[in-house]
């Protein structure tokens, strides 16, 4: 009889460590794969800031008059706007700032998944529903 209560004590000794183990394995994991996420996250929101920097810079350069109709996508949650001469994408775990050509932007109508036309006029830049 008391071989039999030690094999279950051992038993359950390695039940707990094995259990400890894999909480411990788990939180590596999960804490690893919400890294890589937010790392998604802001490459997107980079590549974003990127396109519609350019958008804009380019309409800007090719003077007075220009005028283009551009389409940003956005997959994950996250806004736009203009402070200055400075695009911000912001969402709740990142910030990813663009530098702009000039500050004289109305970016007020942007809006993502929408057809956009931005055109310059007299070297204000406006962006508008298409």
């Amino acid at each position: 009889m008391n071989s039999r209560a030690q094999v279950t004590a051992e038993f359950l000794v390695v039940i707990i460590a094995l259990l400890f183990v894999l909480n411990f394995a788990f939180g590596i994991y999960s804490s690893n794969l919400r890294l890589f996420s937010d790392f998604a996250q802001t490459s997107e929101m980079k590549i974003s800031a990127a396109n519609i920097g350019n958008a804009l810079d380019s309409v800007l350069f090719a003077g007075n008059g220009a005028s283009a109709e551009f389409l940003f996508e956005r997959k994950l949650d996250y806004n736009a706007g203009v402070s200055g001469s400075m695009l911000s994408l912001r969402s709740k775990n990142a910030l990813v700032d663009f530098p702009l050509s000039t500050s004289d932007i109305d970016f007020s109508s942007f809006e993502f998944n929408k057809k956009l036309k931005i055109s310059n006029n007299l070297g204000r830049v406006v962006v508008e529903n298409a």
